[in-house]
């Protein structure tokens, strides 16, 4: 079964997607990189931070594309695999330069002990006991942490396992 027609087809899909998404925001028509102002004119005092806020919810949506295609490459032959692996690696940098003109960083915490006043939301942490609390392990990001320049911009959400299992 040659899956590769299906992913290029998806790929092509995101990137229309993507592009109609970026081309909404007034200061990226027309313009080969990416700068983000952090005032953009005509906004009155929102200071940015519904730019901001449509560029973090790309990066997150990128970010989860990039978790799902890494997952897919291991079904591609060896040839396609590393050609679609370079594109995947490409798209990353240019999102992650776009964060970076920003202001914004995406933080993993896969593997991290958990701890009650960490930047991300727990959602089966119910599932464990109040004792347990401190073996336990940041199991899977659901939504990475999204860190600016003046500290947290968006909180991530996690699952959670014990430390000793897996």
């Amino acid at each position: 079964m040659n899956v590769l027609p299906s992913i290029k087809a998806e790929w092509r899909r995101f990137r229309r997607g993507l592009s109609r998404e970026l081309s909404r925001l007034p200061f990226l028509r027309r313009k080969r990189y990416i700068t983000l102002p952090l005032r953009p004119r005509g906004h009155g005092r929102s200071g940015g931070r519904d730019v901001l806020g449509s560029l973090a919810s790309v990066a997150v949506e990128a970010w989860r594309f990039r978790k799902a295609f890494d997952r897919v490459l291991t079904k591609l032959s060896e040839a396609d695999g590393k050609r679609c692996a370079n594109q995947l690696r490409r798209f990353g940098e240019k999102i992650d330069e776009a964060l970076n003109c920003a202001g914004l960083r995406l933080v993993d915490l896969e593997g991290q002990p958990f701890e009650p006043g960490m930047a991300a939301t727990p959602l089966n942490l119910e599932d464990f006991a109040r004792e347990d609390e401190p073996s336990l392990v940041v199991e899977q990001m659901l939504e990475p942490v999204i860190m600016g320049e003046n500290g947290l911009f968006r909180m991530g959400t996690v699952t959670l396992r014990r430390a000793s299992s897996r």
